[in-house]
């Protein structure tokens, strides 16, 4: 999931993740997403690939327009303290403890 907030700064929105291309690592990584971008009220914040005007972020060719944003669920991104890492398949809960480096 990926918490993106708006440009201006108001509101945080969420979006899931379909896929992710990495054909063209390290170059380029490509994200996709299926559904999501509504949390704010407005479903504005994509811009088509196709026709480069802001529309909605469900389906693929669309580019995610926003302001700071973070990822959660990632594994690889257990890389800092305090931070954890769930994962529902094997149900371990991995955490990354403060004063290890």
């Amino acid at each position: 999931v990926f918490h993106v907030e708006h440009t201006d700064c108001w509101a945080w929105h969420m979006f899931n993740v379909s896929h992710i291309d990495e054909s063209n690592y390290p170059s380029k990584v490509t994200v996709y997403f299926d559904k999501g971008g509504s949390q704010g009220g407005r479903n504005w914040q994509c811009i088509d690939g196709s026709t480069n005007k802001l529309s909605d972020c469900n389906g693929d060719n669309k580019k995610l327009r926003s302001g700071e944003w973070y990822v959660e669920g990632l594994f690889a991104e257990l890389d800092a303290e305090e931070e954890f890492f769930y994962d529902g398949q094997s149900k371990l809960l991995y955490f990354y403890p403060a004063g290890l480096m």
